[in-house]
This record gives C-alpha cells, sequence and structure tokens, in this order.
C-alpha cells in the first residue's frame, strides 16, 4: 500500500515524502498543493533555498480566494523560522488536531 506525502512526513520519512511531492509536482505543475508541501519538506529538511524556492511557486500559483490562505501563509512563516525538530513536532499536533 502506498501512503500519501503528508502521511510519510508524519512518519518522518521526509526524504521519501520529498520524492512523492516530486512526481506529484511533475504529474501536475499548476497544482500549488505539492509545492506547498515540498516547501514544508525542505525546510522539515533545513534546505532554506529550496524551501523558498517552493513557497514561492506555491505563492505563484495560489488562487487569491483561497480559504486556508492566511493559516498556509502561517505555516510557511513558521517553516522558515522554526527549528527542524520543533516545527516537525508543532506540525504533527496540528495535523492530528485537525483529524
Amino acid at each position: 500500500m502506498e501512503f500519501p506525502p503528508a502521511f510519510v512526513v508524519l512518519q518522518g520519512d521526509l526524504d521519501v515524502a520529498s520524492e512523492k511531492l516530486r512526481t506529484l509536482i511533475n504529474e501536475d505543475p499548476r497544482d500549488f498543493r505539492p509545492h506547498l508541501c515540498q516547501g514544508i519538506v525542505y525546510a522539515l529538511l533545513d534546505k532554506k533555498e529550496e524551501a523558498d524556492e517552493q513557497f514561492d511557486v506555491y505563492r505563484s500559483l495560489v488562487p487569491d480566494e483561497f480559504p486556508d490562505k492566511s493559516f498556509i501563509n502561517d505555516v510557511i512563516l513558521s517553516a522558515k523560522e522554526e527549528s527542524k525538530d520543533r516545527l516537525q513536532k508543532d506540525f504533527r499536533s496540528e495535523y492530528l488536531s485537525k483529524k
């Protein structure tokens, strides 16, 4: 069974998640969601330049009327500022609390 990239991130296998996200980006480069997730994964891997590039692509593609845009902008800001361990902990608790 193949798990979605977000689940793989929660398991902590960031390299596998990054690979799956690259596949999704190649399949549909205009979909903003994998770019956002790839940026978060790169931030967790301390690849700041790559993360910034993906966040820039996300911002260029996300529709202005997207309902969670301000929340996601906060996530991006946290991803850029927080340490890897803290961001991963916060990401897990935030994701699990929304279920």
